[in-house]
């Protein structure tokens, strides 16, 4: 199953090591060694460490149905190859894209989010994303 940027899907199980029960993006084409940025959707609470600079509301994706952010300090690399293995053997529950809108959103909040590491952020802007 082929995954690439805007794919969205939630770990089903414990498979692919700390991937929370969460829905997560790819928000990048693959880099040279054929690692993409994946960033999760976190419902918001209302408390100190939710991360305010990406709110995404009911209605911007189908797997939203209340106010929820994009934890920014949990984004990290994955391997696309491992990603599209786990999704073909049903390790991963797949939602549909994010759209464009979406996607410019999230790279947007990745650049006002203080919580954003510096090797995401480059690789984002080596791709005009950012």
């Amino acid at each position: 199953m082929p995954l690439g940027l805007g794919s969205a899907f939630e770990n089903g199980t414990d498979r692919y090591g700390d991937l929370e029960q969460h829905l997560w993006i790819i928000v990048s084409e693959p880099d040279a060694s054929g690692q993409v940025i994946l960033v999760n959707l976190t419902t918001w609470a209302g408390k100190s460490d939710d991360d305010p600079a990406c709110i995404i509301n009911k209605g911007e994706h189908e797997f939203v149905h209340h106010k929820t952010y994009v934890s920014y300090i949990d984004t990290r690399f994955a391997s696309i190859k491992q990603l599209e293995s786990l999704a073909r053997q049903k390790w991963l529950t797949m939602y549909p894209d994010a759209s464009k809108v979406l996607l410019k959103k999230i790279w947007g909040g990745a650049e006002k989010s203080i919580h954003t590491k510096g090797k995401y952020l480059s690789l984002l802007r080596s791709q005009g994303c950012i």
